[in-house]
């Protein structure tokens, strides 16, 4: 669902860089003086050195430096009023970094420093999305690598988003229009994973809900399709294994009845995909792998013939819209 995307890249990491932002001024407006006077009056000169500590990392440009720099800080004053300010340094940083290694691909780096997040922030709801919205752009292109971790963030964003927690830098009004997308999406994440992993229950569960908040994804449609596709040639092995007499038989004739109906889930799945896909240039790959499978499942159905085909393909247009 890359349009997500733009949502997650916008506002993932707003909420700690306006902090940041934020303690910059502080730095500059407030004086160590002052300072000394809140809390149990820390040390006067500790004060300074941690003012002038949050000062140099405000003013550094280099994010792994930005980064070395607060957590020192953090590490020698951490009884300084300047605290909170030298941790959103630490956010701001760890912010500029995962949009470094998400931009040059490098996606171990970016796991990596989300992981860290993730450790003393379980709750972070915009790193959670960024990086299961990673993972499943990845697995897209046969890149399993981060389907673990995908699904765990995918299902802990889910369970956040379901407790009405927004992530940092949107408008409430903003996310009521973007939450349902935002939940297909990790919905489908999680299904592509379990498809992968052959765990079709799973599978068709997850990609079910995703249908139910976001319908117009033709990549869902096309993984339902895949579940389908892996029931229609278990039963199709588990005909052919039958002894000749048996194929023209009750046995034959269950496993056959049980064949139809996936193709007509199968049907269904395909058509509901090229009906959402229509127009979209960005799917006509997958539309050129669709169109001829569905012409064989259709005609599987209708005694060979393709005879209303394209009537059966047009009832699917409407399948999407608003009810």
């Amino acid at each position: 669902m890359n349009r997500i995307s733009a949502l997650l890249a916008a506002a993932c990491l707003m909420g700690s860089m306006s902090l940041a932002n934020s303690a910059a001024v502080y730095a500059q407006q407030t004086q160590p003086a002052a300072a000394a006077q809140q809390g149990d009056k820390p040390d006067p000169a500790l004060e300074r050195k941690a003012y002038d500590a949050l000062n140099a990392c405000t003013q550094e440009k280099d994010c792994n430096k930005k980064l070395a720099m607060a957590k020192e800080a953090l590490g020698i004053y951490a009884k300084s009023t300047y605290v909170p300010y030298l941790k959103d340094q630490v956010n701001q940083a760890r912010g500029c970094l995962l949009q470094e290694a998400l931009k040059g691909e490098k996606w171990g780096d970016a796991f990596k420093l989300g992981d860290e997040v993730l450790a003393e922030d379980p709750d972070n709801l915009n790193y959670l999305l960024t990086l299961a919205d990673t993972s499943g752009k990845l697995a897209k292109k046969s890149d399993f690598s981060f389907a673990d971790k995908g699904t765990q963030y995918s299902k802990k964003a889910i369970e956040l988003i379901n407790q009405n927690k927004v992530p940092a830098g949107l408008k409430p009004e903003d996310w009521a229009a973007r939450k349902p997308l935002v939940l297909a999406s990790m919905h489908q994440n999680i299904g592509l994973f379990a498809l992968k992993a052959k765990n079709e229950e799973v599978a068709l569960t997850e990609l079910t809900e995703s249908v139910k908040q976001d319908c117009s994804d033709p990549v869902t449609h096309f993984l339902m399709a895949q579940v389908y596709n892996g029931r229609y040639e278990a039963l199709g092995s588990e005909y052919r294994a039958l002894p000749d007499e048996d194929k023209s038989g009750d046995k034959g004739k269950a496993i056959l009845e049980k064949i139809n109906g996936v193709v007509d889930q199968l049907l269904e799945a395909y058509g509901k995909m090229l009906a959402v896909s229509d127009g979209k240039t960005t799917y006509d790959g997958l539309r050129n792998r669709v169109k001829p499978a569905i012409e064989e499942l259709y005609k599987f159905r209708h005694e060979g013939k393709t005879d209303g085909l394209q009537a059966f393909l047009d009832g699917f247009k409407g399948a999407c819209a608003p009810k």
